[in-house]
């Protein structure tokens, strides 16, 4: 408290000052100071707001009813007597971090659970001192990615001709076509349930999640079932059963993880992407309010780096990410941890005419999209096992593409993490949109063309399936670049500001995959600033766009940008700050640093944009599509039979020709003999020309 008065009386003492030197100045000086005093005034509110919030965390430091802490070398009974001393027990162990326990505080009998009432602990310095590592489970704020809909109606007809042009457009029917259906992908839907008994389209597609324990059985939710049911029946909805629809992988078993009907806190969040699944499907993350800047906390991304490069057996799972729906709020998916992470994919939606939708988010972070079918929506069910057309947002995107990769996957089961990724990239078809939103579609040096909201263009299954067997082999391995840069910048206005960014030396990466950009800068209102950022090859994209509704201060986070995909990041970078407004705050930057991560070979067998793009684009819909495959082969096996069948006739019956040759030769052989026998025998009457006959009759005679 002490602190806050002198605050508030630094800050008064300064708006006097400045009030006074007003009445002396001249009239110039006099707009620049009313200009300086209500940057003053925000900065006060502002300021007002962050020592509430401080006061607030700091308390909550003291009072809580869960930690997480990491035992380190500590041995078991000695860490359960530290916690038990401090009124605390250990409840679980985490299932993929080793020494991370989940610990709750002890209630005495009868004590009633109440969110008020919480344990106390006395020296939190003393108690943190104990451990290596210990965090206090804060309940996390996360939304789900829905947007308002038509309301949902229950019909009993079939959906799949709704459908069909949309699976058609993304190369589903195609894959399909070659006998693919997600057969042996697991799936886990991280959502708020999956009801599957609700329904006969998901009754055989489940699997027992590992978090059902930790999560445990009661449900905070009262809309329970509906959203998760609705991400899984996008993937996993059965075909030829008369019910609804038929979802993008119809063979794909389910893993039903019900982070979102719970209290969220980083150790269950780390839980619930700790399964072993193939693929995670998130459509969830922090408020879409345009004022958040939020990530995953230090268990879980622990979890989600750890998972990419040791599930599936080492090659990785993949985690699908839904962009956002917070457009409407002048959002950013930047300034959302989940999405601008090198460790997801990234997906946008668009309607069926490739336009974008009002409530999308933008940001270099996203690498693919989907479209809805040509109603505006996705077909899907509920929990109660109604059929909904109208699913819809990004929390529709996430799962169709999870189910897109789950037929890559199944043809290809080796690809590792990385090699997917580039297959989503080079995959994606950026050539079915309209004329306006083509206008918004940029090329960087690769070739590649790229949107903010739509990443490099439609997912295609088909063009990845094309391309999967072209990647090089063995995968060249990812290399990795840090530089960090001191920035001379004086506090001031940041509008117009720029700085290079020199980096060479860099000679293990020539094809870039995804830049990390750390940037710490002060300004009393954050939502009003524009970042730019500008490759070496002369690519411009926008890392971060104004946020009206942000007033916070102040920023400090990691960009994470994909649309210099393939390009050579060695030379000058240049980043540029823009404010918004015709009054220009106060600002500075702090810090700023660089990562870069690529190869140096390229991914692909051929380098040439237009060769990929051609093999991409190959036709296998009729000719080469395994069932087609699948029926020459069979036609193919029977004429072999019909021949082989054939032959063996003919061969018997030339074997009994053959004898009755033999024996007609036998007989014709017997009966010249005789004749031969008898003919000697035989007085021949006189021809002609007797000479003739003596000699014929001479000649017989000899050969005898």
């Amino acid at each position: 408290m002490k602190r806050r008065k002198l605050l508030d009386f630094w800050l008064l003492w300064t708006v006097f000052g400045l009030t006074l030197g007003d009445f002396r100045a001249s009239n110039e000086r006099r707009e620049n100071l009313e200009i300086l005093l209500e940057t003053l005034e925000d900065r006060v509110l502002t300021l007002q707001e962050e020592i509430l919030r401080r006061e607030k965390s700091n308390e909550n430091l003291k009072s809580f009813s869960q930690i997480a802490v990491d035992s380190g070398g500590l041995q078991m009974g000695k860490l359960e007597e530290i916690l038990r001393e401090n009124h605390f027990e250990i409840v679980a162990k985490h299932p993929t971090l080793p020494n991370i326990f989940l610990a709750e505080r002890i209630r005495a009998k009868r004590e009633k659970r109440s969110a008020n009432d919480r344990g106390k602990i006395e020296s939190w310095t003393k108690f943190e001192a104990q451990f290596d590592w210990i965090e206090p489970l804060n309940t996390l704020e996360i939304q789900k990615r829905v947007v308002d809909s038509k309301k949902e109606i229950s019909c009993n007809d079939p959906h799949f001709q709704r459908q069909s042009p949309q699976f058609d457009k993304m190369g589903f029917t195609k894959a399909w076509a070659r006998g693919l259906s997600g057969n042996g992908i697991t799936i886990a839907v991280v959502d708020d349930g999956v009801e599957f008994k609700a329904s006969k389209e998901l009754s055989s597609a489940s699997q027992k999640s590992l978090s059902q324990s930790i999560f445990g059985s009661e449900s905070l939710d009262d809309d329970l079932y509906m959203h998760g049911t609705q991400c899984a029946g996008v993937i996993a909805m059965r075909a030829n059963n008369s019910e609804c629809g038929v979802g993008g992988a119809p063979k794909a078993t389910i893993i039903d993880v019900p982070l979102l009907s719970r209290i969220v806190t980083d150790f269950s969040e780390s839980v619930a992407l700790s399964q072993k699944a193939d693929i995670f499907t998130c459509s969830w993350g922090p408020p879409d309010d345009g004022m958040s800047a939020e990530g995953p906390l230090k268990l879980t991304r622990t979890v989600i780096e750890k998972q990419t490069k040791e599930g599936r057996n080492g090659l990785g799972s993949l985690f699908v990410w839904a962009s956002g729906n917070g457009g409407t709020s002048g959002d950013d998916c930047s300034l959302d941890g989940f999405v601008s992470n090198p460790m997801t994919i990234a997906v946008g939606w668009t309607f069926w005419n490739s336009s974008r939708t009002e409530w999308s988010e933008g940001c270099p972070a996203i690498l693919t999209s989907v479209i809805s079918d040509q109603f505006g929506g996705q077909v899907s069910v509920n929990g109660k096992g109604e059929c909904v057309p109208s699913f819809r947002g990004s929390s529709a995107a996430a799962p169709l593409a999870a189910a897109g990769l789950a037929l890559l996957l199944e043809k290809f089961p080796k690809l590792s993490r990385r090699e997917v990724t580039h297959l989503v990239v080079r995959g994606s078809d950026p050539t079915h949109f309209t004329a306006f939103e083509k206008q918004k579609w940029n090329k960087n040096a690769a070739g590649l063309q790229f949107n903010k909201y739509l990443g490099f263009g439609i997912l295609s299954v088909d063009r990845m399936l094309n391309l999967a067997p072209i990647l090089r082999s063995p995968f060249p391995a990812m290399q990795e670049c840090s530089e960090g840069y001191k920035v001379e910048n004086r506090k001031g206005s940041l509008n117009d500001f720029s700085a290079r960014l020199p980096f060479n030396g860099c000679e293990q990466i020539e094809h870039l995959e995804t830049i990390l950009l750390s940037i710490r800068l002060t300004h009393p209102r954050r939502g009003d600033l524009q970042i730019r950022l500008k490759s070496p090859s002369g690519t411009l994209l926008t890392l971060l766009d104004n946020r009206p509704f942000d007033k916070y201060p102040d920023l400090d986070w990691t960009f994470t940008v994909n649309h210099f995909w393939g390009e050579n990041p060695n030379g000058d970078w240049t980043i540029s700050f823009f404010e918004k407004g015709i009054d220009k705050a106060l600002g500075q930057v702090q810090a700023l640093s660089l990562t870069v991560r690529g190869t140096k070979e390229h991914p692909f067998e051929f380098e040439e944009s237009g060769k990929l793009t051609e093999i991409a684009n190959r036709n296998f819909a009729i000719g080469s599509s395994g069932k087609m495959w699948n029926v020459i082969l069979g036609l193919l096996i029977i004429v072999l039979a019909c021949l082989l069948v054939y032959g063996g006739f003919e061969y018997l019956a030339i074997r009994r020709k053959a004898k009755r040759c033999d024996a007609s030769w036998r007989i014709l052989n017997e009966e010249r003999d005789e004749y031969r026998h008898n003919y000697k025998h035989v007085v021949h009457p006189p021809s002609e020309n007797d000479d003739d006959h003596l000699l014929v009759n001479e000649a017989f005679i000899n050969e005898d």
